[in-house]
């Protein structure tokens, strides 16, 4: 039951903090615990022992989400979601290191909330089959593309690509969020691989259904936007 599964977010704004439990109460989570500072978070995380975290990077005085993360409580234990804007590469690298989940970037959009959530904890909402149109479907538990109930291999960074896009639903998603997602980061040299890899993909499941906005992002469009 989600009622029953503890998050904890560690925010030391306390109006973003509030609005992030608002949204989580909306979406059926009610153990819900906030901290505002590194040494509250860790207090909280030895008591209460959540199941998720959800971890602003920048804290007050000199701490970060990092600090946090790396705790012999949490690494490697906890399921962790990062919320950043964060560009810096090095920083972002660090970040790899205590194997995250996902990532949101502020002003948190609720739906990409919602199923961060879901992903971090393995929960069904990620379940099902999502219609692409042109007889393509993709399976969002097996992470498989089918076309006419058929297979369509797919290299690892393509279903990556593609998966992000789709849990999208047919929302703008930064250039610099794809970046981090499949390379940890965001350079010129990564922008120029991920135009290569969207070429791929789009050989394989159509040029029309990728669109690009220029210098922003990418996004997928689904049946439900096809005029």
């Amino acid at each position: 039951m989600k009622s029953s599964i503890k998050i904890l977010i560690v925010e030391d704004n306390i109006f973003t903090a509030q609005n992030i439990e608002n949204s989580l109460k909306e979406f059926g989570y009610s153990t819900i615990d906030i901290a505002i500072s590194s040494t509250q978070a860790i207090r909280k995380i030895k008591n209460n022992r959540p199941e998720l975290i959800l971890l602003d990077l920048h804290l007050k005085n000199g701490y970060t989400g990092i600090d946090v993360a790396s705790h012999k409580e949490v690494l490697f234990r906890i399921p962790i979601i990062y919320i950043t804007n964060v560009k810096d590469s090095q920083i972002l690298l660090e970040l790899q290191t205590t194997k995250p989940k996902a990532y949101l970037s502020k002003p948190i959009k609720e739906e990409e909330l919602e199923f961060a959530v879901s992903l971090a904890l393995n929960l069904s909402e990620k379940k099902g089959l999502q219609e692409l149109g042109n007889g393509f479907n993709y399976n969002l538990e097996t992470q498989k593309l089918l076309k006419n109930r058929k297979d369509i291999p797919l290299t690892k960074y393509e279903n990556t690509l593609l998966h992000r896009l789709i849990i999208a639903k047919g929302e703008l998603v930064r250039l610099e969020d794809l970046g981090i997602l499949l390379w940890g980061g965001w350079n010129i040299q990564i922008g120029s691989s991920l135009r290569t890899l969207i070429g791929s993909l789009r050989k394989k499941i159509g040029s029309e259904m990728i669109l690009n906005v220029p210098s922003l992002g990418y996004k997928l469009t689904l049946p439900k936007d096809k005029t």
